[in-house]
Parts: C-alpha cells; sequence; structure tokens
C-alpha cells in the first residue's frame, strides 16, 4: 500500500507525485545535459503529435468491465496504428500473462477523451481491464497491484513517454517516473514511482 498522508485516502496528494520527479542537479547533470534532456523530451513531444497526441482535460467517463476468465487477465488496448512503442508494451503485457485484444483507433485523442483520461496524464495508448484504465507505458505489477487493491477510482497512468519504461526502452536511457491514479473528478494520489521497469 501507498504511503498515507493524510485523509481518506492512502495514496499520497499531488504534490508528492511533482516531488517525486527527480530534477536534473539530484541526476547530477549539467546545463548541456539538461538542453540535451529538453532536446529529448521536444523528439518525444513531437511523436506525440505525429500519432499519440496529448488531450484537453475530458468530462469524464467510465471503463469497460474487461476484467478476468480463467485465470486469464483480459486487457482491451486502444492504440494508434502509426505508434510502435504501443505494439512493444502489449508485447511486453502479453509475456506477462497479459491477454490482449488490440482496438485501433483512428482518432486516439477522441478515444481518450471518451473513456476519461485526464489531458495531463495522457500518453501514446489507453487500456481497459477490470473496470480500470491503464494510460501509457505502466508495468505490469502496477496494473496487477490495481487489480489487487481495487481502490475507488477510475485507473493509472504513466504520463508522457518515460524513458526505459515497458515498450519504451530506447538506448541506455532510463527515466525515473510516477504512477498516477486519478478518478472521475479530476483527484491525483501517487500510486507508485519506477526506475525503468524496477519499483522504488
Amino acid at each position: 500500500m501507498a504511503e498515507e498522508t493524510g485523509g481518506a485516502s492512502p495514496y499520497p496528494a499531488p504534490d508528492l507525485i511533482r516531488r517525486t520527479m527527480m530534477t536534473n542537479a539530484e541526476r547530477g547533470g549539467s546545463w548541456a545535459n539538461m538542453r540535451l534532456f529538453r532536446i529529448g523530451w521536444l523528439l518525444s513531444a513531437g511523436l506525440i503529435l505525429l500519432g499519440c497526441a496529448e488531450v484537453d482535460p475530458p468530462a469524464g467517463g467510465a471503463a469497460a468491465d474487461t476484467g478476468t476468465a480463467n485465470g486469464a487477465l483480459h486487457m482491451t488496448l486502444h492504440y494508434d496504428p502509426g505508434c510502435g512503442c504501443c505494439s512493444d508494451w502489449a508485447a511486453y503485457m502479453r509475456q506477462e500473462g497479459f491477454v490482449i485484444d488490440l482496438r485501433l483507433s483512428e482518432n486516439i485523442a477522441q478515444t481518450r477523451r471518451d473513456l476519461g483520461v485526464p489531458g495531463r496524464l495522457a500518453s501514446c495508448h489507453t487500456a481497459e481491464i477490470g473496470g480500470y484504465l491503464v494510460e501509457g507505458h505502466v508495468p505490469a505489477d502496477a496494473v496487477r497491484r490495481l487489480l489487487a487493491e481495487q481502490p475507488d477510482a477510475l485507473g493509472i497512468s504513466a504520463p508522457g513517454m518515460p524513458w526505459g519504461s515497458p515498450g519504451m526502452e530506447i538506448g541506455d536511457r532510463v527515466d525515473t517516473y510516477p504512477i498516477v491514479l486519478f478518478d472521475a473528478d479530476g483527484n491525483e494520489w501517487l500510486f507508485a514511482r519506477y526506475h525503468g521497469h524496477e519499483r522504488l
């Protein structure tokens, strides 16, 4: 269970999400490294605009109950046909024991909006499983934990496209990133932190 910070929720508040992101100084980086990081971020943003677009915050929605059957974890994955990292994440999830029903979406931004994923938490693909949404390159053990704990929420997200996360293994770079739990009212909590595939 995540660290409790007071109130009714067992998950940390959004200000802790921001504090979990590593600063350039914590990475031991220089201004040159920071410039390279910004260039990398701009390139990633370009990929998002080409097929995995970020959207404005939606009005809310409900996840389909795809759930489990016969012990298998069944998931519906909505993705853009031009998004290679989405296919890589699907292959990773299959290796982790999930059964994936692929759904091509010519307008993934609209699909995401219809399902209820907040724009600020958007990534490049959206999955439905067990009544929850899973946005982006979320590690399999975080999905299993979500299904085991059954929090009162809409889903979880690995916002953006963190390098080194499942399906985003590009070169040697590995980011530290949050998994954010969110509900239909726009509330967010820190569900977990990862460095690549490893939970911190």
